[in-house]
């Protein structure tokens, strides 16, 4: 349940970073308007643009959880 409970928050928080880079900001932009490390947006944002035009969060973090495997 807890796993659960956190993979749906990272995907509503993808699903926010996918939004904000449609918008065309910057991963750096993006890393100051939500507190978080550069790098970890930058991923995020590889990820995305590799799925271009699926924006899709769930298969977005499916990816990021491979990449750390």
């Amino acid at each position: 349940y807890t796993t659960l409970f956190r993979s749906g928050i990272i995907e509503g928080r993808i699903e926010l970073i996918i939004k904000i880079y449609q918008k065309g900001y910057t991963a750096e932009v993006t890393a100051d308007m939500l507190e978080e490390p550069v790098s970890r947006i930058r991923q995020i944002y590889d990820v995305i643009e590799k799925n271009a035009p699926d924006y899709n969060a769930e298969t977005i973090y499916k990816q990021l959880r491979e990449k750390e495997e």
